[in-house]
């Protein structure tokens, strides 16, 4: 089992201004997309994922249009 890091993030928005926060917790590459984001101190979520999992993803959200 491998111990992997999920947070809140925020960050914030280059055509407004504004600072928001993400609705769901992020892994630190997730939150790399949005520019200049920051973890939310004392919201650190734990999550244990087995490193041999089979990934269904493909076979459980196809893509739109398609059978």
């Amino acid at each position: 089992m491998t111990t992997i890091e999920y947070w809140p993030w925020r960050y914030r928005a280059t055509a407004t201004g504004r600072t928001f926060r993400t609705a769901f917790r992020l892994t630190a590459e997730q939150a790399s997309a949005y520019r200049d984001a920051e973890r939310i101190d004392g919201s650190l979520a734990l999550r244990e994922v087995d490193e041999h999992r089979v990934d269904t993803t493909p076979a459980v959200f196809r893509a739109a249009g398609r059978g």
